[in-house]
């Protein structure tokens, strides 16, 4: 064996048996004896007299946990968080709820899941004071943390709470966080919940959300709802062109949008004949954001599509557009290409609209 391990392993040994000794001199001593102890102490220390603190489930120590959640150790908070989380979710006490939010945003996956279990706790438990203010806090997060598993945790964790009103903040996350997972979380917590106006928003996200995960998710969530699953109308209006040579192009972009919004996006297009029927009905052109809306209120569409292609030269831009009817709200993509390839610009116009949805 070197040397250098020669002279370590009687260091090591100490510090093994050592380690219950002091353990057991701790929990000798009284509470407030360990508090006083608590701001001078070392990280290591600090952590053992955390766990010693949070072993007692003594009251007076919370204060000093709540601090301790937000320590520059690691294992120190981790202790906290535990010690905290063991008084149990009947625990009402603002600057204890303060430091699990805080917790909720650590760097520390173990510190998050902890935060996350202690927190579950408190809102199922659903003692006031305080309850309603931590799902005002939760739902903050959810829209507007930095970090997306934060906002993951908040969106799961107002999916547990009995009381309040999450639905409007867990329908935002869910149709516009940029993450998966946080859009995932929230789809379920509407689904736990039971947010019965949530219906409609979870019918659009099962049919246009661009990950399949999130769309299993909000799937199950109008399972757990009940009754019929509606899907997403959207009409698709003829492109328009700027010149007569490029007519049956933007022809054929009408139907390839048909096609890829009927397949790609699980949504119900509306048939042709439904559609020309309510053009001849339309007074004005529909080729602008205003005529696209009535022509959606007419045939009860959720959203209209349309577009435009032009020349430069040999290149062709696509314009694509699509309109939220009850809203007016423009979602805008275009695509270039060559006039040699104009199969190519088709499918890469469709694709680019897509990714809006």
């Amino acid at each position: 064996m070197p040397r250098a391990l020669c002279r370590a392993a009687p260091i090591a040994l100490l510090l093994l048996i050592g380690a219950p000794a002091a353990a057991a001199r701790l929990s000798r001593k009284p509470t407030a004896a360990l508090l006083s102890r608590l701001e001078e102490a070392g990280p290591a220390d600090r952590a053992a007299l955390i766990d010693e603190l949070a072993r007692r489930r003594d009251p007076a120590a919370i204060p000093a946990l709540a601090r301790a959640a937000g320590d520059a150790d690691r294992a120190v908070r981790r202790l906290a968080i535990a010690g905290l989380a063991a008084h149990g979710g009947s625990l009402a006490d603002p600057t204890v709820d303060q430091a699990l939010l805080s917790a909720l945003q650590d760097v520390d996956p173990e510190v998050v899941a902890a935060a996350e279990r202690a927190l579950g706790a408190r809102l199922a438990a659903g003692v006031e004071p305080g309850a309603a203010a931590l799902q005002g806090a939760l739902a903050r997060l959810g829209r507007a943390a930095p970090g997306w598993t934060t906002r993951r945790s908040a969106a799961a964790l107002l999916g547990m709470a009995p009381g309040g009103d999450p639905g409007p903040a867990l329908i935002e996350i869910a149709r516009l966080d940029a993450h998966p997972e946080v859009r995932r979380a929230a789809v379920t917590a509407l689904g736990q919940r039971g947010v019965e106006a949530a219906r409609p928003a979870l019918s659009r996200v099962k049919n246009t959300d661009l990950d399949a995960t999130v769309r299993l998710a909000a799937e199950a969530a109008l399972a757990r709802l009940g009754g019929p699953a509606q899907a997403a109308v959207v009409a698709v209006l003829p492109f328009s062109a700027q010149t007569a040579d490029l007519a049956p192009f933007a022809a054929s972009l009408q139907d390839s949008f048909t096609a890829a919004i009927a397949e790609g996006q699980g949504a119900r297009v509306v048939e042709r004949r439904q559609l020309e029927q309510a053009l001849a009905e339309l007074r004005g052109p529909a080729a602008s954001q205003e005529g696209a809306v009535r022509v959606g209120a007419l045939l009860r569409a959720d959203q209209v599509v349309l577009g435009s292609v032009s020349r430069v030269g040999d290149e062709v831009t696509c314009v694509a557009k699509r309109v939220v009817v009850a809203t007016g709200e423009v979602q805008a993509t275009s695509a270039a290409g060559s006039t040699h390839d104009l199969a190519a610009l088709q499918r890469a116009c469709a694709a680019r609209l897509l990714r809006t949805f």
